[in-house]
């Protein structure tokens, strides 16, 4: 089975992608690994743990998927009806990014944010879930099969629980914090020391494109395919 997931994902030279492709420690354009920017803010076990699997997907908004598994055979599938969303979907824009303390997994992850004013990011997320989602043949065990009412219904829907009208979008920075003075510490650390929203233009992204995504065999996910959003403003 492949593992696909469709993201948004800034352009390489964005502030917002090289500071947090920086903090990851990896980066999905270019395919290459680094140190991760965080080091020193804890010892190397912990910032390890505190990181999680984010690093493998490299900084990116999920709109479906990721952990979700396909028929390899239903790739060409999957594949013209991203392209035909995208072909009926507008370029649009993201703004006042942010750390997310309100996001729902909040501590045990410390998340970017940027709002759509005109929710233009979750007609895309839903036109994905209800499009590509289907097509699923399972997915990844995680928290999400232990959700109930409506969210466990979404998950048995879509293959996740957070989707649909509990579509929460946002960029996974560190993924499991043990509590809140490790979440407390990673924020000073991205916002004093490496400066992450302090520049104006980091809290604006221009979405003009999205990504099938495809987990490789090291365990690092890598863009399969891009389709540029060309529907009518």
């Amino acid at each position: 089975m492949a593992q696909f997931g469709v993201f948004l994902i800034p352009a390489a030279g964005h502030p917002f992608y090289r500071l947090g492709t920086s903090m990851l420690g990896y980066d999905i354009w270019a395919r290459s690994h680094g140190p991760s920017a965080l080091v020193g803010i804890t010892d190397a076990a912990s910032l390890k743990r505190w990181l999680g699997f984010a690093p493998s997907y490299g900084l990116h908004c999920t709109i479906a998927g990721g952990a979700l598994t396909y028929d390899p055979a239903d790739r060409a599938e999957i594949l013209a009806r991203l392209g035909w969303i995208a072909g009926r979907t507008a370029p649009f824009t993201l703004v006042n990014g942010r750390i997310d303390g309100s996001f729902h997994a909040t501590p045990r992850v410390l998340v970017a944010g940027f709002d759509s004013p005109d929710e233009a990011i979750s007609r895309l997320h839903r036109q994905v879930v209800t499009m590509i989602s289907p097509l699923r043949t399972g997915r990844v065990p995680s928290r999400d099969a232990l959700q109930e009412g409506r969210l466990q219904a979404i998950y048995q829907l879509t293959g996740e629980a957070w989707a649909l009208e509990h579509f929460a979008p946002h960029w996974s920075l560190l993924v499991d914090l043990p509590d809140r003075a490790a979440w407390d510490t990673a924020h000073a650390a991205l916002t004093e020391r490496l400066g992450l929203f302090r520049d104006v233009r980091t809290r604006t992204l221009a979405v003009s494109d999205i990504h099938l995504v495809e987990k490789g065999d090291d365990g690092f996910f890598t863009v399969a395919a891009s389709f540029p959003l060309t529907g009518p403003a």
